[in-house]
This record gives C-alpha cells, sequence and structure tokens, in this order.
C-alpha cells in the first residue's frame, strides 16, 4: 500500500528498521503471509481487506484505530498510538503464549469477516456509527 513516510521513520527508529520490511505494493498477499510474523499497519492509506487476508494465515496484526485495516480488523488488534504499537510489536514477539491466543483469534476474525451477510452487518453497522458521530 501507500506508505510515504516509511523511509523517514526507519531513521527515527533503528530497532524497527532492522526488524521490518517494506514491500510496496503486493499482488498476491496471501502468498506474503505465509513468511510473515506479524501484520502492523501504521497510519496510512488502504490495507482493509490486506488484514483480513493476513489474519486468513493466522498471522495477527497491530494497528491503529483509524482506517480501514482498524475497521476490518477490530478493536481487538488496534492500539491507540504508535508508543502502544511499539510495546505490542514486542510483547507479540517476545511472548510466545500471547502469539498463539491472538493467532487464533486473527483467524476467527477471518472467518467472521468472510462471511458475506455478517461482514456487511458489521460493516453497515461501522458506517452508521460514523455518520452518526461526524455528522450528527
Amino acid at each position: 500500500g501507500i506508505f510515504d513516510t516509511y523511509e523517514k521513520m526507519m531513521k527515527e527508529n533503528v530497532i524497527l528498521a532492522k526488524n521490518s520490511t517494506f514491500i510496496g505494493y503486493c499482488d498476491d498477499m496471501l502468498a506474503l503471509m505465509e513468511i510473515c510474523d506479524l501484520y502492523v499497519n501504521p497510519e496510512r492509506l488502504g490495507g482493509g481487506f490486506s488484514i483480513i487476508e493476513a489474519f486468513e494465515k493466522g498471522v495477527p496484526g497491530v494497528y491503529l484505530r483509524t482506517g480501514d485495516v482498524y475497521t476490518a480488523g477490530g478493536e481487538e488488534f488496534s492500539v491507540r498510538d504508535f508508543d502502544e504499537m511499539k510495546q505490542m510489536i514486542v510483547k507479540y514477539k517476545e511472548n510466545k503464549e500471547f502469539y498463539q491466543m491472538m493467532s487464533e483469534k486473527a483467524r476467527q476474525r477471518a472467518k467472521l469477516m468472510t462471511s458475506s451477510l455478517k461482514a456487511i452487518k458489521d460493516l453497515d453497522e461501522k458506517i452508521v456509527e460514523k455518520v452518526e458521530k461526524e455528522f450528527w
């Protein structure tokens, strides 16, 4: 996806730079998720379906509470800010039981979101919430 500030962020965080790779746009997310441990989504455009593809493969995610990824992935994998994101990434890396639990929850979320009727209802609820919050 689009992430114009990746290089700047890597210069500011050497540890993250050593432990992450930005691949840009990917045509086959399911294949990519076969070699990934964690789906990290900073503030950027797009990504709503890619989080579900990651979840389908049992790859948990961490993302901010905004945008397409948050809407598709749900509250449970979200964080308030980049400081909490850093803490959560470390937790995924160091706590294998937590990782396994969240991996299973990711698979369950993928099943939920790929069930057409339920996904449409969830999306409709999110749209209504957003419209009510911003316009009423």
